[in-house]
């Protein structure tokens, strides 16, 4: 228990700061190690169904649905991050799986990029609406109750 004296109060303050630091930079360095990893296989390799939600030119954009086995399941769709420029729907499978695991349909989609299709981030955005209204309008033929859905993601994806 700290005695109220200045100099002890400064000294515990400062180790506090210094771990919340540390904690920081590893935070950062665990999510660059996971884009990284993300980014290093192109095409995805995932398992789950895929679907073609988006033609844009030759470009086919996809999302992977992964059943929780549940009827009328509620449902998250992932989006990557990599500030518009790359990244890949693997980054977020450990988390589809494990809610698929727990009953929930998750579903990870890809969107085009800069580095892959040459676009603005406006192009990425438009990406995600529509793979959200896709699983929308075929919630029923996926097991999905359409109004228990949600989205989440990294950085761009977020």
């Amino acid at each position: 228990m700290m005695s109220g004296d200045p100099a002890e109060v400064k000294k515990c303050c400062s180790k506090g700061l210094v771990m919340r630091r540390f904690l920081m930079i590893v935070i950062c360095l665990t999510g660059l190690a996971g884009q990284l990893r993300a980014q290093q296989s192109w095409p995805p390799q995932i398992e789950g169904e895929r679907h073609v939600y988006k033609q844009v030119g030759e470009t086919q954009l996809n999302l992977w649905v992964l059943r929780g086995g549940v009827a009328n399941a509620p449902a998250i769709v992932f989006f990557f991050g990599g500030g518009w420029t790359s990244g890949s729907p693997e980054q977020f499978l450990p988390q589809a799986r494990y809610l698929a695991a727990r009953g929930m349909t998750a579903v990870v989609a890809d969107y085009r990029v800069a580095s892959r299709q040459k676009v603005q981030a406006v192009s990425c955005v438009e990406d995600a609406k529509s793979a959200v209204r896709w699983l929308r309008s075929h919630a029923v033929q996926l097991g999905v109750d359409p109004q228990r859905m949600c989205e989440a993601g990294g950085s761009a994806g977020g």
